[in-house]
């Protein structure tokens, strides 16, 4: 079972096969819903399981590529203090 908040590729059925990629929503025995961010808004699309053909869980960022992440913020952090340190000759 794919946990609400994950996110999700759903595909379906209907000709053309439709995509939708975005967030898993609240689950009922009908169908469930995406939410789905644009322009920096999120919305909302109810889907029926009788809809649906696939629906396959994405997975996030990799454990490394977020240490890669923290390594960098924490580099930028010191740098910039480096910078400020050396600024006000302290």
């Amino acid at each position: 079972m794919i946990p609400a908040g994950s996110a999700v590729e759903v595909k379906l059925k209907q000709k053309g096969s439709s995509t939708i990629r975005g967030r898993l929503g609240a689950i009922t025995d009908e169908g469930f819903e995406i939410q789905i961010a644009k322009s920096g808004k999120v919305s909302s699309e109810k889907v029926a399981f009788t809809e649906v053909k696939s629906v396959k869980a994405k997975p996030g960022m990799s454990f490394v590529t977020k240490a890669f992440i923290a390594t960098g913020v924490g580099v930028l952090v010191l740098l910039v203090i480096g910078v400020i340190v050396a600024a006000t000759g302290s």
